[in-house]
């Protein structure tokens, strides 16, 4: 007997119409061109009725399969999900992307490019959390992560594209007879220049002293140097003298002590703030170029807070004094500040306040102080952060005290505290002095919020020119703390120069905006 026929029961025609009908509802409509077709007539056999129950079965079986397989796959991917460790995955990225050196070409552009790291002869000469240091026993970069020095494992080839701000890069075909003088400018490697040096990339130097014209280039990535000069009298520029290949660029700073009268020919080198140097240029720290030209050494030194020049040559074993032909240039000014610096619509927090100008006929967003400022000197505002009302010190409700907006500044080569105003208005304690243990409360007093401030500042931007910009307006303790504190810091604090008093308000009109920048230059160039 066949295996589709053994133990059925007799079925009539209804029985199988009954059955035919229940079918189609179970197996649903897809199906039912599929029942049809093996049955186009009545069954008239055990064999018939088999074989439809086996074309059911085939079926309902891969019905359950298919239910089967998405059970299947749903539990793997909860289960992909629940047991998922992110972290260890973006380690292992990491740890891949380092072992190939993806993360070496990804990271080190852009650090070169920010802030200089210092080279320290070990960890524990590493003080400072917001900057990066290179080890110089092993030459690589350590960065501050997860509350220790971190060895990054990149090893670090610093240029001097990160010791001053370039004004801007030379456009293609620029001739190098047409620079400026008392000027940096970069040159890159996809351009095409005139009477330039044959390098491929690099930063250009040219200054006057006098009848004296010198322009120096240094190529990145090499350290070479190459200068020519022109005396005013000539018809042209020399041509470019290569220096040999000593002159480097290692990172280091010079020792206390140092006399730069015998800094080594064709090197270069840096001077640090806080230390003393003999025979040293004009400015409390400078990268210094000495450059032997047949009996003649050049010294061009180059303000790292400022960008100032100074120049100096020696004849007959004998220096002459230092001449500053570049006074310091204040590219990137930034301004922290209070309704003195807050005019509407230009301003980082612009949505969040109403500001106090335009008033007092102060009308035009280029008639406040910074404005005026900066036009004079060529200077880009490269960020202002300025709210009516604030303090230095945090208060009970606000969160527009200076400290609290402090980690928003961006880096720039000056910037400007404009502070004070009114937590002398307020009231605001004055405080204790202190300088390093900050707490909730203290930062609610004016001493401790003000050192806060200018401690973040000097730390975070070393290489930049730091001033407190004071109203006249502020006397007695509030004043003399703030001399103690910005003396404690290193911080230059300049005055306003108004007399708030004839004004009768706090907040300086139009002619007085002249005023504070007239304050600025006179400490500041």
């Amino acid at each position: 007997m066949s295996k589709y026929t053994e133990n059925f029961p007799n079925l009539s025609t209804y029985d199988f119409d009954t059955i035919m009908c229940q079918l189609r509802q179970v197996c649903g409509a897809d199906t039912s061109g599929m029942i049809n077709a093996q049955f186009l007539s009545r069954p008239t056999t055990a064999k018939d009725i088999a074989q439809l129950f086996y074309c059911t079965k085939y079926i309902m079986d891969g019905s359950i399969n298919l239910q089967n397989q998405y059970v299947e796959l749903y539990n793997f991917v909860k289960d992909f999900f629940e047991n998922l460790n992110l972290q260890e995955e973006i380690n292992k990225k990491l740890e891949d992307m380092l072992s190939k050196g993806e993360f070496n070409d990804i990271i080190l552009p852009y650090i070169q490019q920010t802030i200089p790291p210092t080279v320290v002869n070990s960890i524990d000469d590493m003080t400072n959390k917001y900057k990066s240091y290179v080890l110089k026993e092993n030459g690589h970069l350590y960065q501050y992560l997860n509350n220790e020095w971190t060895d990054t494992e990149i090893v670090f080839g610093g240029n001097l594209s990160n010791i001053i701000y370039l004004c801007n890069k030379l456009e293609n075909n620029f001739d190098f007879n047409n620079v400026t003088m008392n000027s940096v400018y970069s040159f890159t490697e996809e351009n095409t220049y005139i009477n330039a040096p044959k390098f491929s990339a690099g930063i250009l130097w040219s200054v006057q002293v006098v009848t004296l014209k010198l322009q120096i280039a240094y190529e990145w990535g090499t350290n070479k140097i190459a200068f020519r000069n022109n005396y005013v009298y000539q018809e042209g520029w020399r041509e470019w003298q290569y220096v040999n290949d000593t002159a480097i660029f290692s990172g280091d700073y010079l020792d206390d002590g140092t006399d730069i009268d015998n800094t080594p020919v064709n090197s270069i080198n840096m001077t640090l703030e806080g230390r003393t140097y003999l025979n040293a240029p004009p400015y409390a720290s400078a990268c210094i170029f000495t450059i032997l030209n047949g009996t003649i050494i050049t010294q061009m030194a180059l303000q790292t807070k400022g960008n100032g020049i100074a120049l100096r040559r020696r004849y007959d074993g004998n220096w002459n004094e230092w001449k500053e032909v570049s006074k310091p240039l204040y590219y990137r000014v930034c301004v922290l500040g209070d309704s003195i610096s807050d005019f509407t619509g230009y301003n980082d927090n612009k949505d969040k306040h109403t500001a106090y100008y335009p008033k007092l006929s102060v009308d035009y967003f280029n008639q406040m102080w910074f404005s005026v400022f900066n036009k004079r000197h060529n200077n880009q505002l490269e960020y202002i952060n300025a709210i009516t009302g604030s303090s230095v010190s945090n208060r009970d409700g606000h969160n527009d005290s200076f400290i609290q907006r402090m980690t928003d500044m961006r880096n720039g080569d000056l910037i400007i505290l404009e502070c004070g105003t009114n937590d002398q208005l307020l009231k605001i304690p004055l405080g204790e002095f202190e300088y390093s243990n900050f707490t909730e409360e203290n930062l609610k007093t004016f001493r401790p919020a003000l050192a806060k401030l200018l401690d973040y500042m000097t730390q975070r931007f070393e290489n930049s020119k730091i001033i407190v910009f004071q109203n006249n307006y502020i006397s007695g303790d509030y004043e003399s703390s703030m001399e103690t504190i910005c003396e404690h810091y290193g911080v230059e604090k300049i005055k306003f120069g108004w007399n708030y008093e004839e004004a009768g308000t706090v907040h300086p009109s139009k002619s007085n905006m002249i005023v504070m920048a007239n304050s600025l230059d006179d400490a500041l160039y």
